[in-house]
């Protein structure tokens, strides 16, 4: 997607657009400010104040956290155009559960603040309330994903030796963290 074809229909091709009336997109447009970001760049780090939410419009954001066990970080999802970004943090007000890097050359987002998404329930409750249900619908449907793969790995692994409950595991983190899109 150019730069010119980022518009209100950008938000109507998004994870969340099937629950945006054509109206609804142009307001949430209309709050969004276009940035541009190129590979390297942070859209935001792990344990950061929430400000922000992100739609990703072009290019490839890279979800990622912190661990303990001798890397600094793993690598929890890749997300393309028409993702959301940043969206846990609208819904629970904490701090940042993970990290999200451009990993394309170039990418394009829409960001929506907090203070605007606020003015926009003051205004418009209605479309914030949309964009809030579609939210929850897409980590909801992120959960789900996520308890059928643990629910399948244990099943494979009851009868497993070490070995292959190892192999096991890896080919499940694979499946787990290729597949965010949603």
């Amino acid at each position: 997607m150019t730069k010119a074809e980022i518009s209100h229909q950008t938000w109507l091709k998004s994870v969340v657009g099937k629950d945006l009336s054509d109206g609804e997109a142009r307001e949430l447009f209309m709050i969004s400010r276009r940035e541009h970001y190129k590979k390297g760049d942070k859209l935001f780090d792990e344990g950061e104040p929430a400000v922000s939410l992100f739609l990703v419009a072009s290019g490839t954001v890279e979800i990622g956290k912190r661990i303990a066990s001798g890397r600094e970080r793993t690598a929890l999802a890749s997300l393309h155009a028409g993702a959301i970004v940043g969206e846990m943090s609208l819904l629970t007000k904490e701090k940042r559960s993970a990290s999200a890097v451009v990993t394309s050359e170039n990418a394009t987002v829409l960001r929506v603040t907090w203070k605007d998404f606020e003015e926009l329930l003051a205004q418009n409750p209605a479309v914030a309330y949309k964009l809030m249900y579609a939210l929850a619908r897409v980590l909801a449907a992120r959960l789900r994903s996520i308890n059928a793969r643990l629910a399948e790995a244990a099943e494979r692994s009851l009868d497993a030796n070490p070995h292959e409950q190892v192999e096991e595991f890896q080919a499940f983190k694979k499946r787990l963290f290729s597949d965010w899109s949603f």
